[in-house]
C-alpha cells in the first residue's frame, strides 16, 4: 500500500487537478456505470489509460467495449495515435476485452514465488 500510495503521488502532484490527466465517470443514458482514469501526452500522440472500471452489476453488458470505442473516438479527434495500458494476468475478463478491441500484448512481466 505504501508503494500503491508513493506512486499516485508520484503521477498526481496536484490530485485531480494534475495537468494531463482526465478522470471521468462512464454513463449508459440514465445512472453511472464505471470510471475512468486516462493521461494524455499530446506532442507524443500518446494515451495511456491508468484505470477503467465497469461495475460489477454492468459487466458483461458491452459497456466495457463501448467506453473503449468512445474513448478512441475522441482520442482520434484530438489526433491521438496510441493508446497503451497494464492489465494484470489475473483479470483475465478485462484481458479479453482489450484483445477483442484491438490491444496488442507489447510486453509481459512474470513472476515466481519462493
Amino acid at each position: 500500500m505504501k508503494k500503491a500510495h508513493l506512486e499516485i503521488q508520484r503521477l498526481l502532484p496536484h490530485g485531480i487537478n494534475t495537468l494531463f490527466h482526465t478522470f471521468c465517470r462512464c454513463r449508459n443514458r440514465t445512472e453511472v456505470i464505471g470510471t475512468l482514469w486516462i493521461y494524455e501526452d499530446k506532442k507524443k500522440k500518446q494515451t495511456f489509460i491508468y484505470h477503467m472500471t465497469i461495475f460489477k452489476c454492468y459487466q458483461g453488458k458491452g459497456y466495457g467495449k463501448a467506453t473503449l470505442k468512445k474513448i478512441e473516438k475522441i482520442l482520434r479527434e484530438q489526433k491521438i495515435d496510441t493508446i497503451s495500458l497494464n492489465v494484470f494476468y489475473e483479470n483475465q475478463r478485462a484481458y479479453h476485452l482489450y484483445k477483442e478491441t484491438g490491444f496488442k500484448t507489447v510486453s509481459m512481466t512474470m513472476k515466481k514465488q519462493l
